[in-house]
């Protein structure tokens, strides 16, 4: 099975460089946490390439509940919910049909790692490595996550749905809240 490794982790693993030394704009995240929503309001640079505020990314997680599934000759369409956005269609290959039997059912959580694309104008996820949350703490987890990437690689203060506010962050304590009700 493959072992990935978020992005902060490798980051924090390049000898003390700052993650945005040692990431230039152009290049690839090796797996960015985000919401469906980001994913869906991202732009597309090319045909298999997208990002975030001018970030290119290529694989992503995402965390979600199984809204539905298709099972089809050779692959399995789920449709998974963050209840960010509209649930969003993840592409998993299947070799053979013992993988079918394996499939998570709705109502089941899951986390996706994967890599975004469009087809027929409709954005979808190619499902790398999907596996069932065993624990749902993990849901709250993967939203931490999502902050701390946002917040590390773009230097801004983002409310509750991920919009920047007004206050940068230089100007505000850790917390990302302003210092003073003045600055409100």
């Amino acid at each position: 099975m493959c072992e990935f490794v978020m992005w902060n982790q490798a980051c924090s693993q390049s000898g003390g460089v700052s993650c945005k030394t040692s990431i230039s704009k152009k290049a690839a995240l090796q797996i960015l946490p985000c919401t469906v929503s980001q994913l869906l309001s991202a732009s597309q640079v090319n045909n298999d390439t997208f990002a975030i505020c001018d970030w290119e990314f290529n694989q992503v997680s995402i965390v979600g509940v199984i809204r539905g599934f298709a099972p089809v000759k050779t692959s399995i369409h789920y449709t998974v919910d963050d209840m960010t956005a509209p649930p969003l269609i993840v592409k998993q290959w299947v070799n053979d049909e013992a993988h079918e039997r394996e499939c998570a059912s709705p109502g089941t959580y899951v986390k996706v790692i994967g890599s975004l694309r469009k087809s027929s104008g409709q954005r979808s996820l190619l499902g790398v490595h999907i596996r069932c949350l065993k624990d749902l703490n993990e849901i709250t987890s993967h939203m931490l996550e999502v902050v701390q990437a946002h917040m590390e690689l773009f230097r801004r203060v983002f409310d509750v749905n991920m919009n920047t506010t007004l206050a940068p962050l230089s100007g505000s304590r850790a917390g990302g809240h302003p210092q003073n009700m003045q600055d409100l």
